[in-house]
């Protein structure tokens, strides 16, 4: 399997569980967001477009705000 995309709806507390099943993974700043709200993620054995946001449960109490920022990653993968 070789996806184009990756996405990881984990958001920050289970970076540490990201890294111990990818150990060269890091954690970059994705456009004007902090990187607890959402993280381009570059490892050997992700895609280009990988990213880790919150849980589809913080959509529910954050309507627009995660609605801007998969919008905001969606754009990015257009690219």
């Amino acid at each position: 399997m070789k996806p184009d995309v990756c996405l990881f709806f984990t958001g920050p507390y289970y970076d540490n569980d990201i890294q111990r099943k990818l150990p060269d993974v890091s954690f970059q700043k994705f456009g004007d967001y902090e990187l607890n709200q959402v993280a381009q993620l570059s490892s050997a054995h992700l895609p280009k477009h990988s990213y880790r946001t919150y849980h589809p449960g913080y959509g529910n109490r954050h309507s627009n705000e995660y609605k801007d920022m998969l919008g905001a990653i969606l754009e990015e993968c257009k690219r």
